[in-house]
């Protein structure tokens, strides 16, 4: 059966108290509320309780109060009356919700604030005020309470924030604030209002930044990433401050905004740590580079240090380059790659020179479902399975989509060291020869050589929601599954995971080391098959269950109530709430 949950720790069950009561740990703050004015015209900040917690104590609180608080934001629907609202927090509760969630009353509001004040403190390194709402159900007063808790971490933190995110705060300028937190390392500025002259602060503010997302944020330009990583002193915005002195970025996002190819080869060329670059123009510029450097012999061959490629189908690409612009960025060791148009088996081959690479994920989009062909020119026998036996024993991530004909037992021989695979809507997977199936007296067993995968942590495997065909024989399933490493599984649309399948396998392998379990739209899953799950062997600590068609929500309730009544450390989740 699930592991009995441990006892907590006094450090942790004190943390949950304080959480639990954290209106009585909040000394009053300022309640004068003002607009969006010039940070010169804020109140002054009281300390309380909260500032001489040293900030590993202080992140426990949190997580306990998240935790705690989420649970309870389900007992309100956006229609309940403020009355019980204020009622629920009289008796000692706490509601703590998310942005995401339609906020209609003050007390509501004003007690997410009032909290939020009291836990910025001066030994806070992280600050997440993100919106999850769509720009256009966003709120006024939201975006007059994130000013204001930014301001309380300018007045209280400015040297110590290395972590702030500000997505979907696109109502007001936060931009003002930037040049406060010198010492930030990771900003989220995505789906704002940004647009260059905050680029430009940020450039001559936060020298050591490592990364920087402006993604979707339609008002950056060339200009902005100038201000940003090129030195030079600016004479209009800025009044002849020094920019461009961000050289530190290891991570920038630029999708979706209006740098065009200037932009994306000024931060090639003046970012030397960049490590990541997201832009649908990346792979033309070095195409441009690497042809300039064919076509003039006496320039010296640039080097860049991109660890990582991620590449969309939509992105500009000049078709035989791929082999070219792999030269320029030796180190790389990421490769998320959407087939595009006019890529080959050759150009897939050229990954054989990537000493370093480590993670693969490759994914044909022009795979034609209704004709059962190949558009693209990729093959699985001349370009994947020749890749993968170069450089598989090198792999330790790998995920592969929308492919015709993969041998999962190939994979295995060729990745011997993989700790995760994902496999995705392929067709038609090929025969494995590894596993016998053998009746004896009419009950059936399996029997099977010794894995292959011995590393496997983590198995994802998704058929094709439309037609839940998963095109996988129980062998090849049966063989994933023989990893005896597996801590997670997520199983997605297929027929064959019935309750003899589950109990086969939970015979055969115990799942010592599962952790968690997905199951998504299998249809022939029922109420006996998870049973089987529920032995002395294995140490599952979380199992999902998503539209399959024989699993309700009273048998999942059921099984919730049984974990509850025997201590299990084990959640059971649904969708059906």
């Amino acid at each position: 059966m699930p592991q009995v949950k441990e006892v907590k720790s006094l450090f942790k069950l004190s943390a949950m108290y304080v959480a639990k009561n954290i209106h009585y740990w909040c000394n009053p703050v300022e309640k004068e509320s003002y607009t969006v004015v010039e940070p010169e015209c804020r109140p002054k900040y009281s300390y309380n309780s909260f500032d001489n917690l040293p900030f590993v104590v202080l992140e426990e609180v949190i997580k306990a109060l998240k935790k705690n608080g989420t649970k309870q934001l389900k007992a309100f629907s956006t229609d309940t009356p403020d009355r019980e609202i204020k009622d629920w927090l009289v008796n000692g509760n706490y509601v703590f919700f998310d942005y995401a969630f339609h906020i209609k009353g003050y007390h509501r509001v004003q007690v997410k604030e009032d909290i939020f004040k009291n836990l910025i403190t001066q030994q806070l390194q992280e600050l997440d005020l993100s919106q999850t709402r769509s720009p256009w159900t966003y709120e006024i007063s939201a975006a007059a309470e994130i000013y204001n808790l930014l301001d309380v971490a300018a007045f209280k933190c400015p040297t110590i924030l290395k972590n702030l995110n500000l997505k979907n705060t696109n109502n007001f300028n936060c931009g003002i604030f930037l040049a406060k937190f010198k010492h930030l390392q990771i900003l989220n500025i995505s789906h704002s209002a940004a647009e260059d002259i905050w680029l430009q602060i940020i450039g001559s503010s936060c020298k050591h930044l490592r990364e920087l997302d402006v993604s979707y944020c339609s008002q950056v330009t060339d200009h902005g990433i100038q201000g940003l990583c090129v030195s030079y002193f600016d004479n209009q915005c800025r009044k002849n401050e020094l920019v461009g002195l961000c050289k530190s970025i290891e991570k920038l996002n630029l999708i979706r905004t209006r740098v065009t190819d200037k932009g994306v080869q000024m931060a090639l060329q003046y970012l030397p740590s960049l490590k990541s670059i997201r832009h649908c123009a990346v792979m033309q510029v070095l195409a441009d580079v690497a042809q300039r450097t064919l076509d003039d012999k006496t320039l010296n061959i640039p080097t860049y240090s991109l660890s990582e490629f991620i590449i969309f189908h939509s992105d500009l690409h000049r078709s035989g380059s791929f082999g070219s612009i792999l030269n320029l960025c030796p180190l790389i060791v990421k490769i998320d790659l959407e087939v595009l148009e006019g890529f080959t088996n050759n150009d897939l081959l050229s990954l054989r020179f990537l000493k370093r690479l480590r993670e693969l994920k490759l994914c044909d989009i022009y795979f034609n479902e209704e004709s059962l062909s190949e558009r693209s020119q990729i093959t699985v026998d001349g370009g994947l399975f020749p890749l993968l036996k170069d450089i598989g024993s090198s792999l330790v991530i790998l995920g592969l989509s929308c492919f015709i004909g993969l041998n999962v037992s190939l994979i295995a021989e060729f990745c011997p060291n993989l700790r995760s695979l994902t496999l995705t809507s392929n067709r038609f997977y090929t025969t494995v020869s590894l596993v016998e199936k053998i009746v004896l007296s009419n009950q059936k067993r399996w029997k099977i050589k010794p894995p292959i995968l011995k590393h496997l942590i983590e198995l994802r495997f998704k058929s094709n929601i439309f037609n839940n065909n998963c095109h996988l024989l129980a062998e090849n399933l049966m063989f994933l599954l023989s990893s005896p490493s597996l801590t997670s599984v997520t199983i997605h649309s297929c027929k064959l995971v019935t309750d003899e399948f589950l109990s086969d396998v939970a015979n055969l392998y115990h799942f010592k080391n599962l952790k968690k379990l997905e199951l998504s739209y299998c249809p022939m899953i029922t109420e006996c098959g998870l049973s089987e799950l529920m032995t002395d062997s294995n140490n599952l600590e979380r199992i999902t269950v998503f539209g399959c068609d024989k699993l309700d929500k009273k048998i999942v309730e059921n099984f919730q109530i049984q974990a509850l009544q025997k201590n299990w450390k084990l959640s059971i989740v649904d969708s059906y709430r």
